[in-house]
Formats: structure tokens, sequence, C-alpha cells
């Protein structure tokens, strides 16, 4: 599902598993089966590329019972808003779809003239055809040509 995003099948288990709520690494590697090294390194990836954040003092809650006895204040981690982390991504794709459609048209414009200049006069007949006002003008002014 998250593999548009360039999410792989281990970041977008981790990605998921915060949906619910902010988690440690260790607390993530047991849900969701990854070793500890890869979650952490996910993480890292995740947080790096503005996905999830360090989880503020607020968020953490209480500490996982585990983390308690072993002495450990290890982070946790919680979702960006994908508002946030999700727009420069959109706008980067959009802006590489855009260039490729245009690379596109040069490229039929420079193998197809012709056939570019039909297509464009039916369009913009269509689009004439469309309003009925605008046609029937278009019309007259022909007829005096």
């Amino acid at each position: 599902m998250l593999q548009a995003l360039g999410l792989g099948p281990a970041e977008e288990v981790i990605y998921t598993a915060l949906l619910a709520r902010p988690a440690a690494s260790q607390e993530l590697a047991r849900q969701t089966g990854l070793e500890q090294a890869e979650t952490a390194r996910i993480l890292l990836d995740l947080e790096t590329r503005g996905l999830v954040a360090v989880a503020t003092e607020a968020e953490r809650g209480a500490s996982d019972s585990a983390d308690c006895e072993a002495g450990l204040q290890s982070a946790r981690y919680r979702l960006t808003p994908p508002s946030v982390a999700l727009a420069p991504f959109l706008v980067e794709q959009r802006n590489a779809l855009h260039q490729a459609e245009s690379a596109f048209s040069m490229l039929v414009e420079r193998r197809f003239p012709s056939v570019v200049a039909t297509t464009r006069w039916r369009s913009h007949h269509a689009q004439i055809r469309a309003e009925p006002a605008a046609a029937h003008r278009a019309q007259e002014v022909l007829r005096t040509a």
C-alpha cells in the first residue's frame, strides 16, 4: 500500500504499527517480529525522511514496564502528520509527472507534427462546440471570412 511512497515491506510494517500510538524501537521489534537492529535502522531512516519523529515527553506517556525494569529511557517514535510529512513528496512526484508529460509532448510533436496539429484543431473545435454561443459566433466569423 505504501510502496508508492517509497516504503518497502518492513518499513510499511513499522509505519502502520505506529498508526496506533507512539512506540519505542524495542516495543516495535516485539510487535512486528522484526530484529531490533533492523527496527532501529528503519526508524532512523523514517525519521530522516520526515515520516516519523521522536515523541515528546507528553506524547510518551508511561514507559514500557520492561524498559523501567531495565532502567532504560528509550526514545519513543510517533508518526509525523501525513499532511506535513507527505506534502513535499507529493509535490516532487507531481513535478516529476509534469516533466515527463512535457517531455512526452515534445517527442510526439517532433515525430508526428501533423498528427499533433490535427489533434489540437479537433480539441479546439470540440471545445468551441461545447460552448454554443461561442460556436455560433465562430461560425459567423468563418462565414464572413
